[in-house]
């Protein structure tokens, strides 16, 4: 069974791989009508060509223990450019669970700072919990990622 605070996690990803603004995403959450409010943020592919999973085939998750590795994978040779990646206990929720590491600081961040806008401040769902490209250079599948 997947705790409830993955299963969103695996919601708001597949609202939230787009081609993105070159800088990182300009929302928080991935729900439909706060994307389409952040402008032209390109097009997301339908239906999705990628899977999140986590590595290992955990089933189940207890908080404050093991960090997960998540696999973002899709079509051989495939690519993307941008994604929003989160956990939450819920689809509208006003804060994010867990931190982001063990990723490539160079083509993805947390959403921490109003230092560079257009792209989110995500600090109020929790530091380190809001996790988006950084720049809009095409990445290669799988990416990996710890939470």
């Amino acid at each position: 069974m997947l705790p409830a605070a993955l299963f969103p996690l695996l919601l708001s990803f597949f609202f939230a791989v787009t081609h993105g603004y070159p800088q990182g995403s300009g929302v928080c959450t991935a729900d439909g009508p706060t994307i389409a409010s952040a402008g032209a943020m390109g097009q997301q592919v339908t239906p999705p060509t990628f899977k999140l999973f986590a590595a290992g085939n955990v089933s189940t998750y207890t908080a404050g223990g093991a960090n997960l590795t998540m696999t973002l994978n899709g079509d051989v040779g495939g690519t993307f450019k941008g994604l929003l990646l989160y956990a939450a206990n819920a689809l509208d929720a006003t804060a994010h669970v867990g931190t982001w590491s063990g990723f490539d600081q160079a083509a993805y961040q947390t959403l921490d700072s109003a230092d560079n806008a257009p792209v989110a401040n995500c600090a109020a769902y929790g530091a380190g919990s809001t996790l988006s490209h950084r720049t809009a250079d095409v990445k290669q599948f799988p990416a990996n990622f710890t939470w």
